[in-house]
């Protein structure tokens, strides 16, 4: 089986790339068009300690849902320390 994401359209199932544990990287990618939506793209990633991404979203919206772990983002208003949970079975983020 290829390292990459797969989306069975007849049952809604979505598959997750594989990274050793620690590894940083994208686990799910998909752009609204790929899965026949009409308005939401949809990314998972992975961040190592003190890894920084950075992304432009020219006049799409973005909704950072943290699963674990916490950060500092700046969506132009300077910059935001979010998340505080471990996983997440500890809690709302």
């Amino acid at each position: 089986m290829e390292n990459t994401v797969s989306v069975n359209h007849d049952r809604n199932c979505v598959h997750s790339r594989k990274l050793a544990p620690g590894q940083s990287g994208e686990l799910v990618q998909f752009t609204r068009e790929s899965v026949d939506w009409e308005w939401m793209n949809f990314l998972v990633r992975r961040l190592s300690p003190g890894e920084i991404w950075e992304t432009h979203t020219d006049r799409e919206e973005l909704g950072l849902v943290l699963l674990g772990g916490h950060c500092w983002a700046d969506w132009g208003k300077g910059r935001v320390h979010i998340g505080e949970r471990k996983n997440v079975f500890d809690g709302f983020p």
